[in-house]
């Protein structure tokens, strides 16, 4: 098969399946160099080689000041550099206290049952969506695209409404069916269980998008040669198809257990001890820097660790490679009646994800009176009413637009720079970027608030107007969404060959020149991907926007915790969530349309 043919195709259709893209913020450098590194020597001169170089430092610094740098004020303040008591003394004094170690163990019980469910339901989910003739294949991919793009304390509020153990709907009717002769229960989301189980939607969705383009991409040779030698369907499935899955699984697990633990809007409106609620705790209630900062390293060291092993097992995932140079598909196994079991678990995370949570934020948000139930004399569009009509919600709602578009806008540039060095470029260290790069994945949001805040108000950078305002905000947003830009960015590199660069370079163009009238042109709909992908992502953004917000600064996220605790009531905020995922929701369908029908495309055929 010609290759620059099959580059061609790759531009035209960079992926098939919800994972395509997705899994791209999953590749490392090591893959890149091993799939196709291409070490392109810059031309010398204005635009090549010293132009390069120029860029690589200031993409550096500037990674440094967005990433490292917060990064390292927390470590240094957590130690009690300046203040003349340097030791691990904060350390020791939190670490003994009874709700920061009830809260530690929460949070690792809770991370390690939604990593290992995530798998036992991502995995069979993935299977029937991508191998099997289950029906709603593509109902489960909005599942999983809304779950992924989606605010999760926006399902707890629903559940909350459904479930509270006094006044929640359903606990409510159970009561009145069975004559339950009490105010309280039987079922209630405020404990451990219920955390685990609004937590899990998440983690599952982490896993099929690690799992389901591998099955669907899986050489079938070894599956056929096990089928021709009598192995059964569920046989075949248990000694070939998990077997060569078992990296894909393993950083689907880790990427869920580390998402889980830096989770704050979830605990948060549970009123569960959580170590990202004790890292806000501890500055705002006790006003130690100190205390929240030892508490945020405590939880950077975990998640990092994460991220490391989940590096490692991409890393070695060539080691189980089943995707070669020609061109197959894998068969589509008939299982008979068994298809209906993965239809069933597909209709179950369907319903339980998005239909039934959806369906209870809609009405909550037309509910006149919250203690009246659903009645039709209950109807109301006061909450939008009094949405439409706040200044704080019409301020919130264009700051996150603002910040969303600015923050997608610097992640794509600062994205493409990047991971051109990193993919085409022979200068020394380039690696480094991407290891850099990498790094705020493994980092709470909470925690690196709290890096930003004392970055900003210690010197040097302290002299610098930022805290208090929508710029450390942006900053926070920048940073934290880097590596998706990186990673996609990286991914559309590699998949397009470079000799319209040489080409470009040997008639006279400078580097600035290729990369933006050449390079930028054959790689836009990763870019735009990228764009759509983090403007999404921003948009709902609460654990360190609960941080950095001041007078002025409140955006879309915060102002739906302000208006459930009080500010509106529970249906205003209710009506500001179905807002947001209205503008989600749009935003998905556009990148629908011009990015292709990647995002929602199944081998249903």
């Amino acid at each position: 098969m010609d290759i620059r043919a099959v580059r061609q195709a790759r531009m035209d259709d960079p992926g098939k399946g919800v994972g395509a893209e997705m899994t791209a913020t999953s590749v490392s450098a090591d893959d890149a160099s091993g799939m196709q590194r291409l070490k392109v020597k810059p031309k010398s001169g204005f635009g090549g080689a010293f132009a390069t170089r120029i860029i690589w430092v200031a993409a550096v610094l500037l990674l440094l000041l967005l990433v490292v740098a917060p990064m390292l004020a927390l470590l240094l303040v957590s130690l009690g550099a300046g203040s003349g008591d340097l030791g691990l003394g904060a350390y020791f004094e939190q670490l003994a206290l009874p709700r920061v170690q009830r809260a530690l163990y929460t949070t690792l019980l809770v991370s390690s049952g939604v990593a290992v469910l995530s798998v036992l339901v991502g995995v069979p989910l993935s299977f029937g969506v991508a191998r099997t003739r289950m029906y709603g294949k593509k109902i489960v991919r909005v599942a999983i695209l809304l779950t992924l793009f989606s605010p999760p304390f926006l399902i707890v509020m629903a559940y909350i409404a459904l479930i509270g153990p006094t006044n929640g709907w359903i606990n409510v009717l159970v009561r009145d069916l069975f004559q339950i002769d009490t105010s309280y229960g039987p079922f209630n989301v405020f404990s451990i269980l219920g955390f685990l189980l609004l937590a899990l939607p998440s983690g599952v969705a982490f896993v099929f998008i690690q799992t389901a383009p591998l099955l669907e991409n899986m050489d079938p040779s070894l599956e056929e040669a096990a089928r021709l030698n009598g192995a059964r369907p569920g046989k075949m499935i248990m000694t070939i198809t998990i077997p060569l899955m078992r990296h894909a699984i393993l950083s689907g697990g880790l990427l869920a257990f580390t998402v889980t633990l830096t989770l704050y809007g979830t605990p948060y409106l549970l009123q569960m001890d959580y170590l990202t609620i004790e890292i806000r705790n501890a500055l705002l209630v006790t006003g130690s820097f100190q205390a929240s900062g030892a508490l945020s390293i405590v939880l950077a060291i975990g998640s990092l660790f994460m991220l490391f092993l989940y590096r490692l097992s991409i890393r070695n995932v060539r080691l189980f490679q089943t995707i070669g140079g020609k061109s197959f598909r894998p068969a589509m196994l008939d299982l008979g009646w068994g298809r209906h079991l993965f239809t069933a678990l597909g209709a179950v995370y369907a319903l339980a994800t998005c239909v039934i949570p959806y369906i209870a934020i809609l009405l909550v948000s037309f509910m006149g009176a919250r203690g009246l139930g659903l009645r039709w004399d209950n109807f109301s569009f006061r909450a939008y009413e009094f949405v439409f009509s706040s200044p704080i919600f019409l301020e919130a709602f264009g700051n996150s637009l603002i910040l969303s578009f600015s923050a997608a806008t610097s992640v794509v540039v600062l994205g493409v720079v990047v991971a051109y060095i990193v993919v085409r470029t022979r200068i020394t260290g380039s690696g480094i970027l991407d290891y850099i790069a990498i790094l705020p994945l493994g980092i709470a949001g909470t925690s690196f608030a709290v890096g930003l805040i004392v970055t900003y108000l210690s010197p040097p950078l302290g002299y610098f107007p930022v805290y208090g305002t929508l710029s450390i905000l942006l900053l926070a947003y920048v940073a934290s969404n880097i590596p998706f830009g990186v990673r996609i960015s990286q991914n559309a590199l590699i998949q397009v060959g470079s000799e319209l660069e040489e080409a470009s370079r040997i008639s006279g163009g400078s580097w600035m020149q290729t990369l933006m009238f050449v390079t930028v042109p054959l790689v836009k709909r990763g870019l735009l991907y990228a764009w759509i992908m983090v403007f999404v992502q921003c948009l709902p953004e609460l654990s360190a926007s609960i941080m950095l917000k001041g007078p002025g600064t409140e955006v879309v996220s915060t102002a739906m915790i302000a208006a459930w605790e009080g500010t509106g009531g529970v249906q205003a905020a209710a009506a500001m969530g179905i807002i947001l995922l209205l503008v989600i929701g749009i935003t998905m369908l556009v990148a629908m349309k011009v990015v292709g029908r990647s995002l929602l495309e199944a081998s249903d055929d």
